[in-house]
C-alpha cells in the first residue's frame, strides 16, 4: 500500500537572496501548505513574504520555530548566523535543509552536529554542487576506479572582491569570513566528497590580508594543504581580492 506524503509546514529562517529563492521553490511545491519567515530587517521581510506567499512573518526566529504548523526548517541565516537556529530546530526535532557550512568556528561546528545526532532527525547542508551533472560523472569516474588511484587533487578559485565587500560591510563579525567560508567550502565539499574512500589526517592554511584586512578586517585569499592516511594530496586555494573588473569567480 502506497503511503501518502506527508504534508509540510516549512520555516525559512533568513530572507536573503537564498531565503527568497527557497521560499519561491516551496510555494510552488504541492506538498508545501503553510510557510513561515523569520527575518529581522523588516522591510525585507515584507518584501520576500509577499513574493513567497508566507503565512507568518516575525523577527524572531524561536518564535516561527515554535509554531505547530512547522513540520521542516531552512537555515538562511548569513553563515556566522547558522549555529542558534539550527539548535532551536534541533530541539524541536525538526529536519532542516542548512544553507553552507554548517558554522565558521569548528568548535560550534562540533557542537551543532552532536545536538543534530542525538535529535535523531535529518540535516543537509546545502552543498548543490554535488547534483552538478560534471561532479556526478567525475564521481562515478574516481568510484568505478576508472581514473585508478587518485593520489593527488587540486582546486583554485579566483573572485573579485564585490562579494567579499557585500559579505563584510553585512557582517558584525568579520573574523568569521573568508573566501573559504563563503565559497571555498564548496570546492573542499566536492573534493572530500570524491575523495570519501581516503582519511584526512593533516590540514594545514595560511592567509593573507593585505586588501581586505585594512578597511574590513577580512582575509583576502587562503591556500591549504590536506593529507590523507594513504599520503595523498589535496591542495587547494582561494582568492577573493580580484579588482572588480574582474570577472565575478573563475574556477
Amino acid at each position: 500500500m502506497q503511503k501518502t506524503p506527508k504534508r509540510i509546514g516549512l520555516a525559512i529562517i533568513g530572507a536573503g537572496r537564498v531565503g527568497l529563492f527557497r521560499g519561491e521553490v516551496a510555494a510552488r511545491h504541492p506538498q508545501v501548505d503553510w510557510i513561515g519567515l523569520a527575518e529581522t530587517r523588516p522591510a525585507r521581510a515584507s518584501e520576500v513574504a509577499q513574493k513567497i506567499g508566507a503565512d507568518f512573518v516575525t523577527g524572531d526566529f524561536r518564535a516561527l520555530i515554535a509554531r505547530p504548523e512547522v513540520t521542516a526548517v531552512i537555515v538562511a541565516t548569513d553563515e556566522h548566523l547558522h549555529v542558534d537556529p539550527i539548535l532551536s530546530a534541533a530541539e524541536r526535532r525538526l529536519p532542516m535543509l542548512i544553507e553552507k557550512p554548517l558554522a565558521t568556528e569548528l568548535a560550534a561546528s562540533e557542537r551543532v552536529l552532536r545536538a543534530i545526532e542525538a535529535a535523531g532527525v535529518d540535516a543537509l547542508v546545502g552543498y548543490t554542487q554535488r547534483f552538478r551533472r560534471r561532479w556526478l560523472a567525475a564521481k562515478e569516474k574516481i568510484r568505478s576506479g576508472a581514473l585508478g588511484d587518485v593520489t593527488l587533487v587540486t582546486s583554485r578559485a579566483f573572485m573579485n572582491r564585490l562579494v567579499a565587500i557585500d559579505n563584510y560591510q553585512r557582517t558584525d563579525a568579520p573574523e568569521q569570513i573568508s573566501p573559504m567560508v563563503i565559497s571555498g567550502t564548496h570546492a573542499l565539499d566536492i573534493v572530500m566528497w570524491m575523495m570519501e574512500q581516503k582519511t584526512p589526517v593533516e590540514a594545514y592554511a595560511r592567509s593573507i590580508d593585505k586588501v581586505l584586512g585594512p578597511r574590513y578586517g577580512g582575509i583576502d585569499a587562503t591556500a591549504g594543504l590536506i593529507t590523507f592516511s594513504d599520503g595523498s594530496l589535496y591542495h587547494l586555494s582561494i582568492s577573493w581580492a580580484m579588482p572588480v573588473t574582474w570577472p565575478a569567480a573563475v574556477y
